[in-house]
């Protein structure tokens, strides 16, 4: 249908695929995917929330992840009950302390 060119080494999409892709929501009018501009908002997000997190926190979502969940998730929470963070933005700010953890014991 012309949306995807194909060569022996990979595909990508034609000119003719940026229309459609905006008309059914999946691309913004950057033609950039809204799942990976989320994708990347979720992230920048994280470690800016990772950065601000208090030591009590931080301490335990390096040495108990699991545990950690919870804690970090109602830190997050606003006021109001539709202020609830996302499951994903918990788990990757809670992924990116304990990624420090274990890289600080790597070098040690």
């Amino acid at each position: 249908m012309g949306y995807l060119e194909t060569d022996s080494y990979e595909m990508k999409w034609t000119d003719l695929a940026g229309h459609a892709m905006l008309c059914t929501g999946a691309w913004n009018p950057d033609l950039q995917s809204n799942e990976e501009v989320g994708e990347w908002q979720r992230e920048k997000e994280a470690r800016q929330i990772a950065r601000s997190l208090p030591s009590d926190l931080v301490f335990l979502a390096m040495n108990n992840p699991r545990a950690a969940f919870w804690p970090v998730h109602k830190r997050l929470e606003g006021d109001a009950w539709f202020q609830s963070p996302d499951k994903l933005l918990v788990e990757r700010v809670i992924e990116i302390i304990h990624a420090k953890k274990s890289t600080a014991s790597n070098l040690n």
